[in-house]
This record gives C-alpha cells, structure tokens and sequence, in this order.
C-alpha cells in the first residue's frame, strides 16, 4: 500500500505525485514498493530525481535520463519565466 501523506501537487509536471525530503527516501520507496505498484498499476517506479519546483524528490518510471533533464529545462524555463515576472512587477 502506497503512503498517502506525502502527496503533493507538483507544478513541474501539472500533477499529484509523491514528495520526499531526501534521495534516500525515495530510493528506499521504489525498493520497497516498486512490485506492489508493479502489480496494482503496471508501471514500475525505476529512478528518484530532485524537481526543483517542489524543492524534493519525486520518483519516476522513465528510466532515461535525458528525458528527465529535458523536463528539468522545462522547469527551469518556468523558473526563469517568474523570476522574470517578479523583476517587471518590481520595476512598475
């Protein structure tokens, strides 16, 4: 059974996923979990990652990487796109 209190709606990715405070955590998550979740949905968590906009770490399916650095640039285009939002209000 997949812990619930850890459930946050992640702005990266527009949806609820699970949040850990630590990549420990959440490696310790997929070891423990991942053929539960295997059998209960179909889709094995393969990898942990940090999201930036959460400020912890998310598990993941997708085994690439270069997948997930191209959802990282996205985050980062969001991030650049409110910082500069932030300067516009300041200087108005």
């Amino acid at each position: 059974m997949r812990p619930i209190k850890n459930r946050f709606f992640c702005l990266a990715c527009g949806k609820p996923k699970m949040l850990f405070s630590t990549q420990k955590k959440a490696d310790n998550f997929i070891k423990f979990n991942a053929d539960d979740i295997m059998e209960e949905t179909g889709i094995k968590p393969a990898r942990s990652y940090y999201c930036q906009l959460c400020f912890g770490y998310h598990v993941t399916s997708l085994r690439s990487e270069k997948v997930g650095k191209r959802f990282d640039q996205n985050v980062q285009n969001v991030i650049d796109a409110y910082n500069a939002n932030q300067a516009r209000r300041k200087r108005a």
